[in-house]
């Protein structure tokens, strides 16, 4: 991941509780008129509805959590149907939500698993072959999804497809299969082994069932290494910005994040319009001074705002469950007056609800 010199402070936590800044509405021939933030329409007050800074699929809060009322139904609604649910369901940290208690174990088969991909890295003949997640009465455990293993005559190494992917595949790689050296088919079950043969089938790929793989060898504790990929398209970045824009707006005030400054952030989050440069950066580092990279105090969330170190520059960083952090740019070179107040950062602490105030504290 690539590190980023936008912000100079990390930051501690004391125990306080948050603060929730109101709003004014304008008001337009005797009706209240607001102006969403995202897709700058003026809007009736019926029009708006509540809109949570930390999405309530990542946690619960009893303690004044932020929200706000400057996003139009709208704008709620298709944020709700695309980022927060892909950000939920299918992203690193919508696994999290598992691993954390927040979602139940026994919902995991809902997980998508297309941005995030869990693999076997028990060596041998199951070495790279598709995992998914279940529960079992000991917890989480994997078994193969429906699947294919192609031995590869160039590089004389396994590839694996799902009997999705196999309707999906070009047909140069369906060629490829088809010349394989030799195949293996993975599944759990003999509906899914049907499954299996006949996505082949369907792309005239021959298979003749010869063997029968042991199965996954273990260690004596009936456990095996599993390889997780995650990846972080704009969707997610755009999921993450959502946040960080929102948590401004808390913050600050409508007529301030609804300034021209913010722009490159807004047509982001909404049309998915990229800057140049990108305005996310995606890195390991943790934002309070005692974490390391490895060793983190809290798996709560974190949200800051703060100014940079060279520029005028406002910058965010979000860190769901207090692991990967994300860098964002909320604002080149901003043009309006100094605002000390916007240096402010929030503890979102998903297993009591609490929210707790973190500061800013300049490296030495």
């Amino acid at each position: 991941s690539q590190n980023s010199d936008n912000s100079y402070n990390r930051y501690f936590y004391e125990y306080k509780f948050a603060n929730v800044l109101s709003e004014v509405p304008a008001v337009m021939n005797g009706f209240a008129m607001s102006t969403c933030i995202y897709c700058l329409k003026q809007k009736g007050s019926g029009d708006f509805n509540r809109e949570h800074v930390v999405p309530k699929s990542f946690g619960h809060y009893t303690t004044n959590s932020p929200i706000i009322r400057c996003v139009c139904n709208d704008c709620n609604s298709y944020f709700g149907n695309t980022h927060d649910r892909i950000l939920a369901r299918d992203s690193w940290e919508g696994f999290n939500r598992y691993l954390a208690g927040i979602k139940p174990l026994d919902e995991i088969a809902n997980f998508a698993r297309r941005r995030v991909v869990f693999t076997s890295a028990v060596p041998g003949e199951w070495h790279g072959v598709k995992l998914r997640l279940i529960s079992d009465a000991n917890g989480l455990a994997v078994e193969p999804v429906p699947q294919v293993g192609m031995l590869n005559g160039n590089t004389q190494k396994w590839e694996f497809y799902t009997s999705e992917e196999l309707d999906i595949l070009p047909s140069e790689t369906i060629d490829h299969i088809r010349g394989a050296l030799e195949l293996k088919v993975f599944f759990h079950g003999n509906t899914e082994k049907s499954q299996v043969i006949d996505a082949l089938g369907a792309k005239n790929i021959p298979f003749e069932e010869k063997t029968i793989l042991p199965h996954i060898p273990l260690d004596r504790d009936g456990y095996g290494e599993v390889e997780v990929k995650y990846s972080f398209d704009l969707l997610i970045h755009r999921a993450i910005c959502k946040i960080a824009f929102n948590f401004l707006a808390w913050r600050m005030d409508r007529d301030f994040v609804l300034r021209d400054d913010f722009n490159d952030v807004r047509d982001f989050v909404r049309d998915g319009k990229l800057p140049e440069p990108h305005i996310v950066c995606v890195t390991s580092e943790p934002i309070f001074l005692d974490d390391s990279v490895t060793i983190r105090q809290t798996d709560g969330h974190i949200i800051t705002l703060n100014w940079s170190r060279r520029t005028l520059d406002i910058i965010s960083k979000v860190s769901l469950f207090n692991h990967l952090t994300y860098e964002v740019v909320l604002s080149r070179n901003y043009s309006g007056p100094w605002r000390p107040d916007l240096r402010v950062g929030r503890l979102f602490e998903h297993r009591n609800g609490s929210i707790r105030e973190v500061h800013a504290t300049s490296l030495l």
